[in-house]
């Protein structure tokens, strides 16, 4: 049987997991707050456990810009990507603008790309849990997968922003602003440790606005309107709910969808996600991608380390699959709010991970 061995302390309702193993092996156990109570900025660590899933963006997810009132554009911009207008109609400048995608000005697909982006607006705004305060200029400082929240704006300034996914390429990174957010000339987010693009969320109360020859990460939820400077790169997605997007030369792709481990054949890649985390109701979705053919173990654990249930012990062919946990234990009932972890495991191939839950209701 596996064992996981954390030793914690709970003070006045929090969790500090101070060390922790499974199978003698040291796995990343942060201090993780239930109730939402914050580390320190000045530690400058987040806690992913809480945002492992993303930020679902719907049917936006294939748009590289989505505006409310108008898309414009100068020079020879290149976005890879569909382009969206709703409830607006127009996106003007292309020529000389270059599009690898469709246009959907006005029509069904832009107006359910809104609703979606919406949805996802509202979900990444209303994340508080395990959150590290920020404030101003986050330019020089380097930080790890987590929840970031400042109340009021945020820029990358004097120095540029590096996110260092420390060896997870599934490590999430949300940034809440309520107001703006601003880069200034030629500042860059520059990705470390192997963290993707496609895991980068950026909420804007207000407008956003990347400066000249800057280079960003990420993908950009702004309440208002988002204009990219001359030469501004995008590896993301520039979505505005009310306003409009504004380009000027700019290259604006969709991120890459995370390939970390995908085999030379383009076999899918070993990995493992988790669905509705923090979980508030209902089940959790265990996502776990399968190179070759393998025996899958996934088993919960509570925080004190006892096995709460051996959810799956079988063969399952290479592919993606999804089990789902419904939150009972081995004897049938149901588990009280709290960090739970989930680990799982395949047999020949030396492959573990194991991902944290919060349940908070």
């Amino acid at each position: 049987m596996m064992s996981l061995r954390i030793a914690s302390l709970a003070v006045l309702g929090i969790f500090v997991a101070s060390v922790a193993s499974i199978g003698g092996r040291p796995v990343n156990a942060d201090v993780t707050p239930v109730g939402g109570v914050a580390k320190t900025p000045q530690q400058r660590t987040a806690n992913s456990s809480y945002y492992e899933s993303g930020v679902s963006l719907g049917s936006a997810s294939t748009f590289a810009i989505l505006a409310a009132s108008t898309v414009t554009n100068t020079g020879a911009s290149v976005v890879t990507g569909n382009i969206g207008v709703s409830p607006g109609t127009t996106a003007t400048g292309f020529p000389p603008g270059t599009l690898t995608g469709t246009f959907h000005l006005g029509d069904p697909a832009a107006a359910q790309a809104q609703l979606d982006l919406t949805a996802a607006y509202n979900d990444a705004a209303g994340r508080t849990a395990g959150a590290v305060a920020v404030a101003g200029n986050l330019g020089g400082q380097t930080l790890t997968p987590g929840l970031y929240k400042s109340s009021t704006s945020l820029e990358i300034s004097s120095g540029d922003l590096t996110l260092d996914a420390q060896g997870d390429p599934s490590g999430v990174f949300l940034f809440e602003m309520a107001s703006t957010l601003v880069t200034t000339t030629g500042r860059q987010v520059i990705l470390a440790g192997g963290a993707q693009a496609t895991n980068i969320y950026w909420q804007v109360g207000s407008s956003a606005t990347l400066g000249t020859s800057s280079v960003f990460k990420g993908s950009i939820l702004a309440l208002a309107s988002i204009t990219a400077a001359s030469g501004a790169n995008v590896d993301g997605r520039l979505l505005a709910r009310t306003g409009g997007v504004s380009l000027d030369g700019n290259a604006v792709t969709i991120p890459a969808s995370n390939t970390a481990g995908v085999t030379p054949n383009g076999a899918v890649p070993n990995r493992v996600s988790l669905s509705s985390n923090p979980l508030r109701s209902g089940s959790t979705t265990i996502h776990f991608g399968l190179a070759t053919a393998d025996r899958v173990e996934i088993t919960i654990f509570d925080v004190s380390g006892r096995v709460v249930r051996d959810l799956v012990n079988r063969r399952f062919e290479p592919g993606e699959h999804e089990v789902a946990w419904d939150r009972l234990d081995s004897s049938g009932r149901s588990v009280s709010r709290g960090l739970y972890f989930t680990q799982v495991s395949y047999g020949s191939q030396g492959f573990e991970a194991t991902k944290k839950l919060t349940i908070i209701q």
